[in-house]
């Protein structure tokens, strides 16, 4: 026989096979609340997208579920996924219920309905699919279930809910034929969730453009979920050391980078995430943050290093050029080795600095003291917010005075230190490389460069009762 079940419970067009639960469970019901509003969805895509993540079981009794409105684009296409066919293969946007019970072979579901109009729910709040994604679910009939497979209702969110758990069915257990005392009847609401990440761009990227942010930057997540109080809201950050949440169970937070870069392999993959939690299952909207800091430098004008000889040099006093003006351009990269600057800089800014005057050396004593004290070099930190800088490499009007000695016995005369009067003697030398250290604000240091030079004798020859050298230098650019 058909039972009408109270307005509040199940529409009129629901029926049940006559069983004694049946009429137990539409009495229990009475007491439930009809709701009326006017629902609203949005046909554009979200910024960010969202998700149903964990399955609804029913096993035996009411339950309550959440499923959010499929607004978001997950097929790339840019058109709301909710105004076209389901793309099963990147469909996340979808609730899944599973009927398991452990001795039954069939369950009946009755429609979903909008339980302040009596109205079916298909169609108008919802879509209802079989586990293909293609196939549509067939209500107020009975299907095979069993434990090793049991049935799977896949629900598809198409009109945001006026009020809490404002849809509903009815679902009920058999084996052989029989009711079993299993079933129950289960409201819904179709939640809208969306979440957006504010950050200062700075000399960088827009944050939406790449979703990457300086280390220790700084933003504001804010979220909304309409019909209020769908669920508990939470944010999390798939990898916590690399992100802080100030207020992570409010709907706004503050968010701020920590000092460690995203992983190489996880581009893209550690995720912010806005849940919206019920009973079992959640509701996500989910966008990639990108950690950055500048990891890499590669050279933009070509200019990967010199080979540089002088011309014959004689002891007299004078002058000579040693390394004529040579500029090297850099661009700073990120650990994805793209430019830094298409990172959101969030108030921060990258920075360098080079240690050439702590490796450079020499063993010509006036030279070693010119390197202590005349050497223009960059030892502390200088802002760099386009992402490149310039090296100058220069040594011209090189006093000749710092590399000769008194000719002994010949007053007046001069010759060059001992150990520039042999092919292979030392002018200039590193103890280590050439490192320009790369940081944002002093954090996350990074070695950019790992640069070598040297400047030795390469010629020599007897000129006037002394002798005459070359000096060659060499620069090699090595970018990390």
């Amino acid at each position: 026989m058909n039972i009408t079940a109270p307005a509040s419970t199940v529409s009129a067009r629901a029926s049940c096979p006559a069983l004694p639960w049946c009429l137990l469970l539409l009495l229990a019901g009475a007491g439930l609340a009809g709701c009326a509003g006017v629902p609203t969805g949005r046909g554009t895509p979200d910024a960010f997208p969202t998700s149903d993540v964990e399955p609804v079981t029913l096993k035996c009794g009411a339950a309550a579920f959440i499923v959010s409105l499929n607004d978001d684009d997950d097929n790339d296409n840019n058109r709301a996924d909710l105004r076209q066919a389901v793309a099963p293969a990147t469909e996340d946007n979808i609730r899944e219920f599973i009927f398991s019970h452990p001795t039954a072979d069939a369950v009946y579901v009755a429609d979903i309905i909008i339980l302040a109009t009596h109205q079916t729910a298909v169609g108008t709040r919802v879509r209802a699919y079989k586990q293909d994604l293609r196939t549509a679910f067939a209500f107020n009939t009975t299907h095979p279930t069993s434990a090793a497979a049991p049935l799977k209702l896949c629900l598809e969110g198409i009109l945001t809910s006026g009020l809490l758990n404002d849809i509903g069915f009815e679902y009920q257990f058999y084996q052989n034929g029989k009711p079993l005392p299993c079933g129950g009847f289960v409201t819904g609401t179709v939640v809208d969730v969306n979440a957006k990440l504010a950050v200062a761009q700075g000399r960088g990227t827009a944050f939406a453009r790449n979703r990457k942010l300086l280390i220790t930057a700084a933003g504001n997540a804010t979220g909304t979920v309409a019909p209020a109080g769908a669920g508990r809201t939470e944010w999390t950050y798939d990898v916590p050391a690399n992100v802080t949440l100030a207020t992570p169970a409010l709907l706004a937070t503050a968010v701020t980078a920590g000092a460690t870069v995203t992983a190489v392999a996880n581009r893209d993959r550690d995720q912010l995430r806005l849940n919206v939690h019920a009973t079992g299952h959640r509701i996500e909207a989910h966008f990639p943050i990108n950690v950055t800091s500048p990891q890499h430098t590669v050279v933009t004008n070509g200019n990967n290093g010199f080979n540089i000889t002088t011309g014959w040099l004689d002891a007299n006093q004078g002058q000579f050029s040693l390394v004529p003006v040579y500029r090297i351009n850099y661009r700073l990269l990120d650990q994805f080795r793209n430019p830094i600057k298409d990172s959101a800089y969030g108030t921060r800014t990258p920075q360098i600095r080079e240690n050439i005057g702590t490796v450079m050396t020499s063993p010509v004593p006036p030279v070693q003291a010119w390197i202590a004290n005349g050497l223009q070099w960059s030892p502390n930190w200088t802002d760099h917010p386009d992402g490149t800088f310039t090296d100058r490499i220069e040594a011209t009007d090189v006093n000749k005075d710092l590399v000769v000695v008194p000719f002994p016995g010949f007053p007046g005369r001069r010759m060059f230190a001992a150990n520039l009067q042999a092919v292979g003697g030392v002018l200039l030398n590193l103890t280590g490389p050439h490192v320009w250290e790369l940081s944002v604000n002093g954090a996350g240091v990074a070695n950019g460069t790992a640069n070598t030079f040297s400047s030795t004798v390469v010629n020599t020859r007897p000129r006037g009762g002394g002798i005459q050298i070359q000096l060659r230098s060499t620069y090699r650019v090595v970018p990390q």
